[in-house]
């Protein structure tokens, strides 16, 4: 902990996810996996979202960024840093989506999962208007619920693969690192009132809907580029 400090905090954070998976994108055999085509479609369609929720959220109050661990630059409320975060997550967790994908053959039941896709996205939906006044706590829920409606509806074939649930459930292990490292710190604090207060190794529970949005909503629409719009190509093109 002592030598993420100071204003490089929010960069040594981001650098510690980007630089191993940029050294494995380029200098070794896992790279002829990497897609950037669609990589660049799903950031294209994914990242304007949520930093649009996000510069929301900071203007609301929802939460904030302790200036003493960014850089000091922003791209209007938002410091340069969490920008760059909604182009490092798909970056770096894509690729274990295509290799996962690769490596792990077969599928869910398809009526089963269109049944417990519908049942969870009631619950996130139900769960948001129970909450409705935490900000975070509702927003999450509802995106929760709008990013497993958007996969039934654009892409039901993804939502059926192993490998889907088990990039997921990878992925959430160094999110769960990283978000407490950066809750710790902090490098961003929430509002009075924005959570219903339950947390787990200290990340409030929200970050998981959270989490659970933004990877299945980049994953959609990386897949459904590559699969329905023609753009796999090669993994250099």
């Amino acid at each position: 902990m002592e030598i993420i400090m100071g204003r490089l905090a929010y960069s040594e954070v981001l650098l510690a996810i980007f630089i191993p998976v940029a050294i494995i994108s380029f200098l070794t055999p896992i790279s002829r996996y990497r897609r950037y085509k669609p990589l660049l479609f799903s950031i294209g369609v994914v990242a304007p979202i949520y930093i649009l929720w996000d510069e929301l959220a900071v203007i609301y109050g929802t939460w904030s960024f302790d200036k003493y661990h960014v850089i000091g630059l922003y791209f209007f409320y938002l410091p340069l840093e969490e920008v760059a975060f909604f182009l490092v997550v798909p970056f770096s967790t894509l690729l274990i989506f295509e290799v996962l994908r690769a490596k792990i053959k077969g599928d869910f039941p398809k009526r089963i999962v269109t049944f417990v896709g519908l049942i969870l996205s009631a619950f996130f939906i139900i769960f948001g208007l129970l909450y409705i006044s935490k900000s975070y706590t509702s927003v999450a829920s509802f995106f929760a619920a709008f990013s497993i409606i958007t996969a039934l509806i654009l892409d039901r074939d993804l939502m059926v693969r192993k490998s889907l649930w088990l990039y997921i459930a990878i992925s959430y292990i160094p999110f769960i690192f990283f978000d407490h490292i950066m809750v710790s710190l902090p490098i961003f604090t929430y509002g009075k009132g924005s959570i219903i207060g339950i947390r787990i190794w200290g990340i409030p529970f929200e970050e998981f809907m959270y989490v659970f949005s933004l990877l299945l909503l980049y994953t959609v629409f990386y897949d459904f580029s590559r699969n329905r719009l023609g753009l796999g190509g090669e993994s250099l093109t």
